[in-house]
């Protein structure tokens, strides 16, 4: 299997074989909170299914990097159009009707935004405005290389790996991972970074790219953030190249967490944390921590 595949189907990247066995961001920060919830991540169906809530952002980035891409791949869900109009969705056939539409663009491939109102074509066309009027992120976007996926074996673990950048510009050796929320503010953009582990993935990225050859080295990562309500304003963050090391350092004791339990078999909880702390506990109580 190419170690870089252009255009590969996020279907297929995700849930079909061969690319499907191998290890993403997503198991990994799992691993971040616990080799028992990796396992789960693992095992259970949720990662073998599409997950319809993440198809705005995916929208987004197509309609930024890829039009022609967008308009054959997004469909719009109209509320109005539903049998009982006078109903929420709790109503039987308003459920079917929204049902069978997602059924119908899953089979398709399709992703879903809303026709009128939040998470729609109109929302989108703001949230590019602010990208487009903004000259550092429109001159950072202005040639891109999109839709790469990455595979790879990592040396020291033995682990098979995959990575897929939203945006990578060989030329000048940067990466850019775009995520659309609800408030782009610095704090809240702090929270973010910690709570849903993007340096877990900009770490798996920036390894993916250099092991596959893609890349000698990575000399600057971004993160986009664009907000997808009013006033829509897309802000750059940079991954310094200080966090970076930190952060490295901490993928790789993950990767080598994750080798052990795979070769071990043995996938414990938080009460396994209890042999690192400063007191190490051999009964795996945990010591509180009072914030």
């Amino acid at each position: 299997m190419k170690n870089i595949i252009e255009d590969l189907s996020i279907e297929d990247y995700h849930y079909n074989e061969p690319y499907k066995s191998f290890i993403s961001a997503t198991g990994l920060k799992k691993a971040n909170d616990s080799l028992k919830a990796f396992k789960y991540y693992l095992d259970s169906k949720s990662n073998q299914e599409r997950k319809i809530h993440f198809d705005f952002g995916n929208a987004f980035e197509l309609a930024r990097l890829a039009p022609a891409e967008f308009a054959k791949k997004v469909v719009y869900f109209d509320a109005a159009n539903r049998p009982q109009p006078e109903m929420t969705f709790g109503s039987k056939l308003n459920k079917a009707y929204k049902e069978d539409f997602e059924a119908e663009a899953t089979a398709k491939q399709q992703y879903i935004i809303n026709k009128e109102g939040e998470h729609s074509l109109e929302t989108i066309q703001q949230m590019l405005l602010s990208c487009n009027s903004d000259s550092t992120i429109k001159a950072l976007l202005e040639k891109v290389e999109y839709q790469y996926s990455f595979f790879w074996t990592c040396p020291e673990t033995g682990l098979n790996l995959k990575t897929r950048p939203d945006v990578s510009i060989v030329t000048k050796n940067n990466l850019i991972d775009i995520k659309t929320c609800e408030d782009a503010n610095p704090r809240k953009v702090a929270n973010a970074i910690r709570d849903f582990g993007y340096p877990t993935q900009a770490c798996m990225q920036i390894d993916g790219v250099q092991q596959a050859g893609y890349m000698s080295e990575v000399d600057n990562y971004f993160w986009l953030f664009v907000e997808k309500k009013a006033p829509f304003d897309a802000v750059l963050y940079e991954f310094s190249k200080e966090d970076r090391a930190i952060e490295m350092a901490k993928y790789r004791r993950t990767l080598k967490k994750v080798a052990q339990a795979i070769k071990t078999n043995e996938y414990p909880g938080y009460s396994g944390e209890a042999l690192t702390q400063s007191s190490p506990n051999k009964y795996g109580i945990l010591t509180a921590k009072i914030w």
